[in-house]
C-alpha cells in the first residue's frame, strides 16, 4: 500500500465540486500506478450503439414510419454502411434507440464465467504456452523467422490438439476475433520474453494497426495478422491489409492466421483458396506471406473419439485372418 494523490476523490458540499485527496491504495506491481478496487456487482458491459443494433430496434419498433420515410422494406438485407447512413439521416429515431439502450437492464458481468474473456484471457494464454514450450533459442535472422513460425505452430497445436478451442467458444458459437487475438498475445508473449524478442500488439503500421509485430533489431522483424474466416473482411485481410502493413513497415515476413469455426470454413476449397490468396499477395507485394488455417471447431473428448476408417480396417483384417485360419484347419483335417 502507498499514498497517492487522487483527482476527484471526494465531493465538497461546501464548494459544490470534486476535490483531490491523498489516499492509501494498493499498487499495480507492473507499472507502479495505484489500483482502485471496485465491487464486482458494479462491473457491467458498456452499452454499445451499433448500426446493426439500430437496425434491429428500428425494424421491431418503428418499421411503419421508416418504411414510409425510406421508401423500401427495411427487413431486406442491407449493408452495414447503409444502416449507419440511415441512422445519421434519422437523428430523431437514432435518439430514441439510444434512450432505449440506456433504459435496458444491465446485470453485473459474470466474472467467474467470463463469457467475453475479459478477465481470464492472460492466464488462459499462459497455460497454453506452458503446455507447448519452445525447444530452441533464435540466434540469427534465419532462426528468427523459424521462431515466429514455431510460435504460430504452437498456437495452432494448442487450439487444435490441447483443448485450446474451448476457450474460443461461447455457449452456442465461436467467440469474436478479439478473443483469438488476446489469446494469441497472452500465449506467445512468454516465448518472446524468454528469448528477448519484442512483441507489439495493435502496432500502427502507417496504414492502420496491424495485430502483432515481432522484432529483434531492424533486420529481424515479422508481422502476424489474425482473422476469423467468417469475417466479412477476411479476404481483404490477406490480399490487401497485411501486404500494405508490410510495405509500410518495410517488413518482408508476414503470417496470416485464419481461425475457422465450422466445417465449411475448414473445407479443402477454403484452405486452397487461402493459400492461393497468400501466394498472390506475396507475388504482388514482393513480401513473403504464409497463410495458416487453424481448426477451432468443437471437438469430442478423447474417450469418445473414433476413427471409423481404422476401425473398419481392423475388423476387415481380423475377419480375413479368421477365414484363413479356418481354411488351414479344414485342409489339415482333410489330409489326416
Amino acid at each position: 500500500m502507498r499514498r497517492f494523490e487522487v483527482a476527484n476523490a471526494s465531493w465538497s458540499k461546501e464548494h459544490c465540486r470534486w476535490v483531490t485527496k491523498e489516499c492509501e491504495l494498493p499498487v499495480n506491481p507492473f507499472i507502479g500506478r495505484p489500483l482502485i478496487l471496485t465491487p464486482s456487482k458494479f462491473l457491467r458491459r458498456i452499452p454499445v450503439a451499433t448500426p446493426d443494433g439500430f437496425w434491429t430496434w428500428a425494424w421491431s419498433t418503428m418499421s411503419d414510419e421508416l418504411r414510409g420515410d425510406l421508401t423500401f422494406d427495411i427487413a431486406r438485407n442491407v449493408e452495414r454502411r447503409q444502416k449507419a447512413k440511415l441512422a445519421r439521416e434519422n437523428p430523431d429515431v437514432a435518439a430514441l434507440y439510444l434512450k432505449d439502450l440506456e433504459d435496458q437492464p444491465k446485470p453485473p458481468y459474470p466474472i467467474d464465467d467470463d463469457p467475453d474473456m475479459l478477465v481470464h484471457w492472460y492466464e488462459a494464454g499462459a497455460s497454453m504456452a506452458e503446455k507447448s514450450p519452445l525447444t530452441f533459442v533464435p540466434q540469427g535472422e534465419t532462426d528468427f523467422e523459424r521462431f515466429i513460425e514455431t510460435t504460430v505452430e504452437c498456437f495452432r497445436h494448442s487450439i487444435e490438439d490441447q483443448d485450446g478451442w474451448q476457450i474460443l467458444w461461447g455457449e452456442k458459437s465461436g467467440r469474436e476475433e478479439r478473443i483469438s487475438q488476446a489469446l494469441f498475445r497472452s500465449s506467445v508473449i512468454h516465448y518472446c520474453r524468454a528469448n528477448d524478442i519484442d512483441l507489439s500488439g495493435e502496432s500502427d503500421a502507417g496504414r492502420g494497426p496491424v495485430d502483432f509485430k515481432f522484432s529483434r533489431g531492424w533486420s529481424a522483424r515479422a508481422l502476424v495478422e489474425i482473422k476469423l474466416v467468417r469475417s466479412h473482411k477476411f479476404w481483404d485481410g490477406v490480399l490487401a491489409q497485411l501486404p500494405q502493413y508490410q510495405v509500410a513497415e518495410e517488413v518482408k515476413r508476414g503470417f496470416y492466421v485464419a481461425v475457422a469455426y465450422t466445417d465449411d470454413e475448414l473445407s479443402p476449397r477454403v484452405r486452397e483458396k487461402v493459400e492461393k490468396a497468400a501466394k498472390i499477395a506475396s507475388d504482388a507485394s514482393g513480401a513473403k506471406i504464409t497463410a495458416v488455417l487453424i481448426d477451432a471447431r468443437k471437438k469430442e473428448s478423447a474417450s469418445k473419439a473414433r476413427n471409423t476408417d481404422l476401425s473398419n480396417q481392423l475388423h476387415r483384417d481380423s475377419s480375413a485372418g479368421g477365414e484363413d485360419a479356418e481354411s488351414e484347419r479344414s485342409e489339415d483335417a482333410q489330409e489326416s
